[in-house]
């Protein structure tokens, strides 16, 4: 019998067949094709055997895909450490336009920054709820959902926090010199790693702690004691700075905790209260002591502007930051701020690091790339090389 082929149309694709190639017990013709699902289906009059064979550029461009998804997830794993480094040098940028507006009281440039964040924060809500639909005031509202509310508490709390460290890192920038004042705020990592074990219950091995304890001895030799120096003692302006950023830190480091606690809030508002809080703080401080500076010319009209800016910026990168990482890796991330303080400092203000900038600075490396690695391993499947080999790094 001579070949007939017949087109038949399932779903999408279509398949040529050849008819007909033998016959069931019932009498029925069974035709083979080529297609996709392997399934059987019923012609309305005769039945059909489907034989799934993929062809080789489909399967390539499958095995493509595939390699491209598993990248993004192998980067998504780095996200947090990302967010924080960035931020992190966001931040000393700021710090840096803080230290030259020194004839600025603390309270009038904390005013400013909070108008970086209250200002986009606000835009941000709005866009992200009417523009994108995404779920932003849905995440605190309605206040009858004790959880809810438990987090608007939160969030109030955070910002009190928040701001209350700032306003207080801005204090001691102006009396001590930028990288010492970030130096003493990189010593968080002890108090948010401890912290955030008893409340939320996150992992506190043995190695986070070395990482955290080095951190601090990296922040002693810069900091130059007077034990190291040869000194005497402090001056009064000194301890007055090392205090106000010492205060401050510890503040931070609850904020950060609470941060974490907060992931599930949305990003916007989150921010959006740090800065009305920040606001409202800033301004009752401001008229107490009866003091607001105003901008003197237009240099320091654009520095407010770009110090808005930076804090806006890196507000959002440590946001983002603790919904990928531990509180306690974040904090220990943000120790590279004192790294970039020296680092400004030299290109900009023309300061060169003695040999304690540069025995602390190699000290709060060392933490970051043994943070770092860690993340590495941890991201390893259970029995790769590599996972048993350095398992004392998970400890």
């Amino acid at each position: 019998m001579e070949k007939e082929t017949e087109t038949i149309n399932i779903g999408a694709t279509e398949a040529s067949v050849f008819l007909p190639v033998s016959e069931d017990d019932n009498g029925n013709e069974v035709k083979v094709c080529t297609f996709s699902p392997p399934t059987s289906t019923e012609h309305p009059y005769k039945t059909y055997k489907m034989v799934e064979e993929v062809p080789e550029a489909d399967r390539k461009g499958d095995d493509d895909d595939l390699e491209s998804t598993s990248a993004k997830c192998a980067c998504r794993n780095y996200f947090g450490i990302f967010w924080t480094l960035g931020s992190g040098f966001i931040f000393t940028v700021a710090g840096v336009i803080v230290k030259y507006m020194k004839n600025y009281h603390p309270l009038t440039l904390a005013a400013f920054r909070f108008q970086g964040v209250l200002l986009p924060a606000l835009i941000l809500a709005f866009y992200s709820h009417y523009k994108k639909k995404q779920v932003v005031f849905g995440t605190i509202w309605p206040l009858t959902d004790k959880e809810k509310l438990r987090r608007v508490l939160f969030i109030c709390v955070r910002g009190v926090l928040g701001s209350s460290a700032l306003i207080l890192l801005f204090y001691s920038i102006q009396t001590l010199s930028l990288a010492d004042a970030l130096v003493i705020s990189s010593c968080r990592p002890v108090f948010v790693t401890f912290i955030a074990y008893l409340w939320l219950g996150e992992s506190c091995g043995i190695f986070p702690v070395f990482a955290a304890l080095l951190t601090v001895v990296g922040v002693g030799v810069i900091a130059r004691p007077p034990m190291l120096t040869g000194e005497d003692n402090f001056d009064t302006e000194t301890l007055m700075g090392a205090g106000f950023a010492f205060v401050g830190m510890l503040t931070a480091a609850v904020s950060m905790v609470v941060l974490r606690y907060l992931r599930g809030v949305h990003v916007s508002m989150v921010t959006l209260t740090f800065g009305m809080w920040g606001t409202l703080i800033s301004a009752i401080a401001s008229a107490i002591i009866g003091r607001f500076d105003v901008p003197e010319n237009a240099e320091h009209l654009v520095l407010a502007l770009c110090l808005a800016a930076t804090t806006f910026c890196a507000q959002v990168g440590i946001t983002m930051a603790m919904k990928y990482e531990q509180a306690g890796a974040v904090a220990i991330l943000r120790s590279c701020d004192s790294i970039y303080a020296f680092i400004l400092q030299f290109l900009i203000l023309g300061i060169v690091p003695d040999k304690f900038s540069l025995i602390g600075a190699a000290l709060i490396i060392s933490c970051v790339l043994m943070i770092a690695f860690r993340k590495w391993v941890s991201t390893l499947p259970e029995k790769h090389p590599a996972r048993r080999r350095y398992w004392f790094v998970l400890k």
